[in-house]
């Protein structure tokens, strides 16, 4: 039976003084192996006057066909003939070799009246190996930028599609690893926006060019199966966001738009002390080191002083010339009130974890109280400064908070929203 997309996904179409376009498909919820059609009906008459601009399909569907030709279309559900119109259906025909949830991009439909865009929309493909009696449910990402500059931020956020589960994964189960050379911080979720099936937040700050890339993942969470689609967005050299002085400047002047100004700051670390200290690596990375060097200054002048910290640490594990980002971190962390610290261990190789079971995660904090239970009025055993590394024990206790540890052992609860993970 066919399902008009038109009530799912809002897949209509229509341009002033333009076509109408309507989305039509073959099976709702199609299964792996299976084919699947996907039709464009288009209120013109003649086929041979109408052209479709098509987007990128995603990989795992396979176009097999595409058929173009009249139909007869009733939009009223009337009887008499007036009621009855010549369309045009344009029809692309799929095999499906991969479950998951795939996203279609805007189909621009030109006719000699004008031309309109659908809007875009998501398949879900569903596994028939999946167990007997499970449900799966499909999730969406939204606040996709077309491109990034490196230092800029954005706010994305993943939502359950229309079916909504009645008991639902903490949101630490849907949280990505981070990819090498990003930021990503979790936000906290109204109640507003979780009744909407709302589960996770997340403000991205690439920290140099190249893309930012999540795989599609799926896990199962008692007898359910959840699907996160892949994300990909460009990241573009910082044009109009960080500015990376010379080598023997002062100051910076933060000009990355979108970050809110924070209160005073004590001085961040001069970078002449750690070049002093490792000469050679800073003659062999300098562009790498002073890139990223002023990212996180023009953090750290901003008032986002944790984040500043993430950066520096993630260049101390990821980066050849680890030691000169080690160097301004335990100045920046002295300045901070921060003592005794770990260090970073080189990481030569990025091996991804399974994305089920107990896992731990390691993460800067924003200041904030440590309680013994997951709860507001829990008793505060500590407080951990801005900056203050932490392990983080991402299954445990409702989704908004989460079981955090020091080097020192210290170990409670605090509000998910004030840990930036790196």
């Amino acid at each position: 039976m066919a399902a008009l997309l038109l009530l799912l996904t809002a897949g209509f179409a229509y341009a002033q003084d333009g076509p109408i376009v309507m989305l039509e498909t073959s099976l709702e919820t199609p299964t792996v192996g299976s084919s699947w059609v996907l039709t464009l009906l288009t209120n013109h008459a003649n086929p041979n006057q109408v052209s479709v601009m098509v987007p990128a399909f995603a990989d795992g569907l396979v176009l097999e066909q595409v058929l173009q030709g009249s139909r007869t279309v009733n939009r009223t559900g009337a009887t008499h003939a007036a009621a009855y119109e010549r369309w045009t259906a344009t029809e692309y025909r799929f095999v499906l070799n991969t479950h998951g949830i795939f996203a279609f991009d805007s189909f621009t439909v030109v006719t000699p009246r004008g031309q309109a865009s659908t809007r875009p929309f998501t398949l879900v493909v569903q596994n028939p190996r999946v167990a007997p009696g499970a449900r799966q449910y499909g999730t969406v990402w939204s606040g996709i930028p077309q491109s990034l500059d490196a230092g800029e931020n954005v706010i994305l956020t993943l939502t359950l599609d229309y079916r909504a589960p009645a008991v639902r994964p903490r949101a630490g189960l849907f949280m990505p690893d981070v990819p090498p050379g990003h930021i990503l911080e979790s936000l906290p979720v109204g109640a507003a926006d979780a009744a909407m099936g709302t589960v996770l937040r997340l403000r991205l700050i690439p920290l140099e060019a190249g893309a930012f890339a999540l795989d599609h993942r799926i896990f199962s969470y008692g007898n359910s199966v959840f699907e996160v689609p892949a994300l990909r967005i460009p990241v573009n050299r910082s044009q109009a966001g960080l500015v990376i002085a010379a080598p023997d400047a002062e100051t910076l002047v933060p000009v990355a738009p979108g970050l809110a100004m924070g209160g005073p700051a004590p001085a961040f670390p001069s970078y002449l002390g750690a070049m002093a200290a490792h000469p050679r690596l800073h003659q062999r990375y300098r562009a790498d080191f002073e890139a990223a060097y002023f990212t996180a200054l023009n953090l750290w002048d901003r008032g986002y002083r944790a984040n500043a910290l993430a950066v520096l640490r993630r260049n101390e594990r990821d980066h050849a010339a680890g030691a000169l980002f080690a160097e301004i971190r335990r100045e920046a962390e002295a300045a901070l009130g921060l003592a005794g610290t770990r260090d970073e261990r080189r990481r030569r190789f990025r091996i991804p974890l399974p994305f089920a079971g107990e896992r731990t995660r390691i993460a800067v904090l924003r200041e904030t109280a440590v309680r013994r239970i997951p709860d507001p009025a829990g008793e505060e055993i500590a407080r951990f400064g801005e900056g203050q590394p932490v392990t983080v024990s991402v299954q445990a206790g409702p989704e908004t908070w989460v079981l955090v540890t020091a080097d020192n052992g210290t170990s409670g609860w605090i509000p998910g929203e004030n840990i930036i993970l790196y």
